[in-house]
């Protein structure tokens, strides 16, 4: 059965760290009680970069219902979860396809931000927004056709 819902990340730590530090904080997510599951995701997907940095990627981690208001509120402590917390273009995404939107918070300047995307593309037969310049379109290739020849 397919998912409806989908997360992903893509975090940098604003900080280097050594490798015996990785066991350290991965074992501090596995202890967070307030977000456990997603901080046992965390865990089981951090690792160092080869710059040295914390790196966390997870992408279209499917899940069977909405945990977005659980998302929302990772989002708030999401830096308190390492040392130095996450870099700028650190970005948490998740997906919810019934109605089908995404919601994104990135990071620039050390502040989170949020941007909700609506990918409703309407019912079939209704009109679209590509289809306002159908009428316009040229492939380029019109001299081919020329009887000039």
């Amino acid at each position: 059965m397919k998912s409806n819902y989908l997360f992903s990340v893509d975090l940098t730590s604003a900080k280097k760290f050594r490798r015996e530090q990785l066991a350290e904080v991965k074992a501090s997510l596995e202890l967070n009680e307030d977000f456990l599951e997603l901080c046992v995701l965390f865990s089981k997907n951090l690792d160092i970069n080869f710059s040295g940095y914390l790196e966390l990627y997870i992408e279209d981690q499917p899940f069977d219902s909405d945990i977005l208001p659980e998302v929302e509120r990772l989002v708030e402590i999401v830096d308190t979860l390492i040392i130095g917390g996450w870099g700028s273009d650190s970005k948490i995404e998740w997906v919810n396809e019934i109605p089908d939107e995404t919601y994104v918070w990135f990071k620039e300047g050390g502040e989170w931000s949020s941007v909700i995307k609506d990918h409703d593309r309407g019912f079939i037969g209704e009109d679209e927004d590509w289809d306002d310049n159908s009428d316009s379109y040229s492939s380029g290739y019109e001299s081919d056709f020329d009887d000039d020849y």
